[in-house]
Formats: C-alpha cells, sequence, structure tokens
C-alpha cells in the first residue's frame, strides 16, 4: 500500500512542478528580453560546486547542510522516481534511497537547528518553515526505504501518516516554484548559476 501511495503522489508532485515552471517562466517573461547562451546551462552542476566552495563555504556549517539537503534530495528524488514512480520495487534501490534519505535528514536537521535563534540577516516568513517541511519529506524518505527494503507489513494508518509526511514535502518541492515558495530560490539560483552574464566569474 505504501509503495503505491508513494508512486501517486511523486506523479501528482510532477505534475505540480510542471505547472509551477510554467507559471514561473510566464511570470519571467513579462520582464526585460536579455540574450543568454543557453550552453551554460550544461555548467550548472560545476558552477554549484563553484559557489559552494568559493562563497557558501565561508560558513562551512551551512555548506554542509547544503551538501547534505541538496545531495540527498536530488539522489533520493531519482531514485523515488525509479524506484515507485516506475514501480521497480528493487530493495537495492531502497537501500540507496534510505542512505539518501539520512544525507538529506542530517542536512535539514543541520539547517533547522541554525534558525534556532536565527540571526537577523536570515530570512523569515516560510523560510522558518522550510527546514522542518524537508525533515518531514526526508523522514519520509528514509521510513518508506526502510519498509521496502525489510518489506514489513505496515498498519494502513501507518502507511498513511509516512504518504501525508511525504506529500507535505513533496509540495514544498514541487509547488514551492509556482507559488513564490521558498523553494523558488532553488529554481532561480540555479538559472542564475547557468545563465549568468559574466561566466568567468566561475572560472570554467
Amino acid at each position: 500500500m505504501l509503495a503505491q501511495f508513494i508512486g501517486g503522489i511523486f506523479w501528482l508532485a510532477l505534475l505540480g512542478l510542471a505547472w509551477g515552471l510554467a507559471r514561473r517562466a510566464r511570470l519571467w517573461r513579462t520582464g526585460r528580453a536579455s540574450a543568454v547562451d543557453l550552453r551554460g546551462l550544461l555548467q550548472i552542476p560545476k558552477r554549484y560546486l563553484v559557489d559552494l566552495h568559493e562563497v557558501v563555504a565561508r560558513e562551512p556549517f551551512v555548506a554542509r547542510a547544503h551538501v547534505g539537503v541538496a545531495g540527498g534530495a536530488l539522489l533520493a528524488l531519482a531514485l523515488v522516481a525509479l524506484n515507485y514512480g516506475l514501480g521497480l520495487h528493487a530493495r537495492s534501490l531502497d537501500a540507496l534511497l534510505l542512505l539518501a534519505g539520512l544525507l538529506m535528514l542530517a542536512g535539514a536537521g543541520a539547517m533547522a537547528w541554525r534558525r534556532q535563534g536565527a540571526a537577523a540577516r536570515l530570512s523569515r516568513g516560510p523560510w522558518q518553515r522550510l527546514p522542518w517541511t524537508l525533515l518531514l519529506f526526508a523522514l519520509a524518505l528514509a521510513l518508506t526505504a526502510a519498509v521496502g527494503f525489510t518489506g514489513v507489513a505496515l498498519a494502513p494508518w501507518l502507511a498513511a501518516c509516512i504518504s501525508l509526511a511525504f506529500a507535505a514535502g513533496a509540495a514544498e518541492l514541487a509547488l514551492g516554484p509556482g507559488l513564490g515558495g521558498p523553494m523558488k530560490h532553488a529554481l532561480a539560483g540555479l538559472l542564475h548559476l547557468g545563465l549568468h552574464p559574466r561566466p568567468e566569474r566561475f572560472r570554467v
């Protein structure tokens, strides 16, 4: 039951993300047109690492937390797509998903801790919510993977609770860009890395 819930939520979240990206693109198109080199999009992974090591690394704790959250989330989402979106249900993929979920859990936990008594320079409002929804999502990922790996049978109410936690995190990730939530910064930031007007800044 849990596997079916997770697979269904994944596809719904993907549809929500597609809607959000389309809406964000329409908003951006209302601005002034500018020539961009789309080949820069291929450089995003490398440029992200440059920023991580040269900008974010000014605060090592934050840099490590970003690695945990972003790296864990990307790996976990790819594994969820394969194992639950496509219905492979392979124990080996669940083992990897468990590791990715725990990595993301550690990173999100670090960010949540950092925001306790947060400095004035940190964003407030919905940003205060973000680490907790990511924590919930990571916990749901780890539990889903553990259930899939062990094959244990869950009570329907527990499967529903895990699914709801997964859905809450998926909604944050998928709908944030379109609704202007905190996760819009991930989309804008990644595109900024790829389409920066001064690519020499990244030394690539």
